[in-house]
């Protein structure tokens, strides 16, 4: 049996991630919420629909990859299809293989809608699904779906629409095609008798807004299978048959509602692999031998373990061994079948944790699997209305987080998750509904043993039913997710990225930046403020940076909760996601796929003065918004501010307004109500100039804003001693914020009985004054802890505060 897997994935000077000021852990982003492990997945590409944000505005553009994957130990050209081409150099890979000009390329240059690579890809590359990206004198693309495949490729030659004029194509073979509207392809092959081969389609898994159907007919035209939806796939389908007599066989591939069009692209794979669904357990553990199973369709005798549940079986189990310093989270594991020239593939992930697998019977309270809320646990229901049951022991306030994991990795199940005390009774449950992963969040009422009872929702079952829950011990802090997965900056300008914040029990600041970057580009400090949950945040190149130059880079988001530092790493994969046609199965390997690109300078370019600004409730401030204009920029630049919503904290508003035509600066001011939270902020001002048929949008650099008290006060004195009839003399030293320079009137707030005091005025050139307390010879004597003052602005009632002297003793 053939085991493949990664052995040569060391990044390049280029796309080394340094943690820098960091220490997060080599799993940080392992087992994610929201489903951020991919079981198996192979693409192509639907960029077409792909929306343009800041991030990556005005970069080059994949719109097509030709072939849409290579096969390991080969050297492959792969023609690049797209926008903003000109100049192209590089295609960056997640399979870490640099693609370099063709000779051809090189000698002739590129084209603005088209170039070539020539990627070398070692014999141990991963099969599966990767990404690949171009560098350009324009930043950096998107990245685009690119499969590492083992089958021959051959392209759709676009006339065999109907079964009479299917295409001939030789097994084993991956087809590249696309589905128009209306519109069905066939091709035609040769099978022997007694042959067992796989057809499978990946459509969405690749990016695809294609929801495809395959049917397999005789030559005659009767249809003799078909698949549609398999379970675990999303919408894309795979069959597996055995040929019962030689001849000539068609398959045909269609979009189950005959949609169709450039984007409505797949893959088509036949051969006598079997077809994988998912790899069992879904989790192991770096350097520690884990046998792993391959669940699917097809597999038969010899070396190949079968387990007859429906038409899926296990495939192995193979022996998997990540050495401990393995640097991914994620591991591909590749199996044929025995005697095959092609193989099933899978990726489970990798973790430094103790990952435990089912001990089956473990359906009643007596047969519950023990473990340690220390271990992750790994499970699969074999017969229709399986319960499996963990045992384990907690304690009295132990908070505890069990998340499901299944759709995301190319499992069907939906999990159903019970806690129960020691006897079986249920304490809390949770449902994995639609495509939320499931999570129970526990705090234990007493010391003791429990149970989790894991289940599938609709009592389905076979082997391809797997689960995986992830559990750890809950703490308070944040995830952060990022909106685009490039982030492309002009020489001399700025580039934005929207980070936004998802909030576990932590409501203080959070501090962002990014690391890592590309020489001459450095980072702003954004910051989330309290009841804030997004903002943008910017990156600075110097004018003399080298366009072109990139770099893979991290967004950082860093907090405090009492004694304990808060980290988190920021994600991409919604992006990702979003961009391939919202694929359910993302493969892991493309989830902290940052990249930071120079491209070239524009003819404007906007920023602050000051950096930061301080006002508080109740006051106004203000920040001047200046351009830089070149040629042809000579227009009003419409001001605007982001985010747009949610971006300012509940009472603060600012008064835009453009950068007049032929004017270089605007001022523009805050104003905060008497309610506004204290804390600080961020916002980035965007401008956007019109002329003639030109239209820039720029931004400036992250401009901080700090909401403070409009005054703060302390008392101090050389004696706590009041001689009754006599006097205490102390002094109240102010602490003004910068927007408030007005007068304040110092009033009695809390005076004992016998104690009073003259009002006093402080003018607005001062920041401390003399307090004298009187006392009468009826005052009580003893100490006094609460002698409270009053100190209000003269012009504005509602700016108050109040001050406590320290305790004063009347003798």
């Amino acid at each position: 049996m053939k085991i493949e897997w990664h052995q040569s994935m060391f990044p390049s000077d280029n796309v080394t991630v340094e943690q820098e000021c960091l220490s997060l852990p080599r799993n940080y982003n392992l087992w994610r919420p929201a489903f951020q492990f991919v079981g198996r997945v192979i693409v192509t590409m639907a960029v077409g629909l792909w929306p343009v944000a800041n991030a990556e505005a005005q970069g080059p553009v994949i719109s097509r990859v030709e072939p849409a994957g290579i096969a390991p130990g080969q050297t492959t050209d792969v023609t690049i299809h797209g926008t903003k081409l000109t100049g192209a150099s590089k295609l960056v890979t997640t399979f870490h293989v640099q693609g370099e000009l063709s000779p051809e390329v090189e000698a002739n240059g590129t084209k603005g809608d088209q170039t070539v690579f020539r990627l070398n890809l070692p014999p141990e590359t991963p099969l599966g699904i990767h990404g690949v990206r171009v560098i350009s004198p324009e930043g950096a693309s998107r990245l685009v779906p690119f499969l590492i495949d083992d089958l021959p490729v051959i392209a759709e030659n676009g006339t065999n629409r109907t079964h009479e004029t299917a295409q001939l194509v030789t097994i084993p073979a991956a087809i590249d095609g696309r589905v128009d509207s209306l519109s069905r392809d066939f091709y035609r092959f040769e099978a022997q008798a007694g042959d067992q081969l796989t057809l499978e389609v990946f459509a969405r898994r690749l990016g695809s807004p294609l929801d495809p159907m395959i049917v397999l007919y005789e030559a005659s035209g009767h249809a003799i299978a078909s698949a549609d939806d398999t379970p675990g796939l999303g919408s894309d389908c795979q069959l597996s048959h055995t040929f019962a007599q030689a001849g000539q066989y068609v398959v045909e591939v269609r979009d189950i509602q005959y949609r169709g069009a450039g984007t409505y692209t797949y893959r088509l794979r036949m051969g006598d692999f079997p077809a994988v669904s998912v790899g069992y357990p879904m989790s192991i553990t770096r350097g520690v031998t884990t046998p792993v199973t391959l669940v699917g369709e097809g597999a038969n005798g010899g070396d190949i373990k079968q387990r007859d549940i429906g038409k899926q079986r296990d495939i192995g189990p193979v022996s998997i061994s990540p050495p401990k310093d393995w640097p991914f989270d994620w591991y591909t594991v590749a199996a044929p079948r025995t005697g095959g020239k092609s193989a099933g593939f899978a990726m489970v992930a990798v973790s430094d944790l103790e990952e435990r697998v089912e001990v089956e019977p473990n359906d009643t309270l007596e047969q519950a699997t023990p473990v340690t809320l220390q271990a992750q646990l790994n499970g699969r229901f074999f017969t229709p209305g399986d319960v499996d049951l963990y045992r384990f022991s907690a304690t009295k306030g132990g908070h505890f987080l069990f998340q499901g994991v299944t759709k995301g990795t190319g499992s069907p199940t939906d999990l159903n998750l019970r806690l129960r005390d020691a006897t079986g009774k249920q304490i809390s449950q949770i449902d994995d509904s639609g495509t939320n992963e499931g999570t129970l969040d526990v705090t234990f009422p007493a010391d003791g043993d429990y149970l989790l009872e894991v289940s599938e929702f609709n009592r389905r079952s076979g082997p391809h039913f797997t689960y995986h829950i992830n559990v750890t011990e809950y703490q308070a802090g944040f995830d952060l997710a990022i909106d685009s997965d490039v982030w492309n900056v002009p020489a001399g300008g700025v580039g934005t990225i929207s980070v936004t914040a998802t909030r576990r029990g932590y409501t203080g600041p959070i501090f962002l930046t990014a690391i890592n970057l590309p020489a001459g580009v450095t980072s702003s400090t954004a910051m989330l403020g309290p009841a804030i949950n997004t903002a943008l945040l910017t990156i600075q190149a110097a004018p003399d940076t080298a366009v072109g130059s990139w770099r893979k880079v991290q967004v950082v988001g860093t907090g405090r909760q009492g004694e304990q530092d808060l980290s988190s790493i920021a994600t991409p994969q919604s992006a990702v996601r979003s961009a391939w046609s919202n694929t359910l199965l993302l493969p892991n390997s493309v989830d902290d796929e940052l990249f930071a690109a120079v491209r070239t300078s524009q003819p404007l370019s906007i920023r602050v003065e000051p950096q930061s600004t301080v006002f508080g409730p109740g006051l106004k401030g203000s920040v001047k918004v200046l351009a830089t204009r070149g040629d042809g920029v000579n227009e009003a630049i419409t001001l605007t501010m982001s985010p747009d919503k949610g971006g300012l904290p509940a009472g603060v508003t600012i008064g835009l307004k453009p950068i007049e035509k032929g004017k270089d600066e605007v001022t523009l001011e805050w104003s905060a109500t008497e309610a506004a939270p204290l804390g600080e902020f961020s916002i980035v001002f965007v401008g956007n100039h019109k002329q003639d048929k030109a239209t820039y949008t720029v931004a400036t650099p992250v401009h901080n804003f700090r909401l403070e008290a409009p005054f703060t006060a302390m008392a101090m004195s050389d004696s706590d001693k009041l001689p009754k009839g006599s006097e205490w003399k102390g002094t109240i030293k102010l602490t003004r914020n910068p927007a408030f320079s007005g007068a304040i009137k110092v009033t009695g707030s809390k005076l004992p009985p016998g104690i009073t005091i003259d009002e006093i005025n402080i003018p607005a050139d001062q920041q401390e004054v003399t307090i004298t307390l009187k006392s009468t010879p009826e005052t009580t004597p003893g100490p006094h802890k609460e002698i409270t003052l009053k100190l209000e602005a003269t012009d504005n009632a509602k700016l108050t505060t109040t001050l406590t002297l320290p305790t004063i003793t009347v003798e």
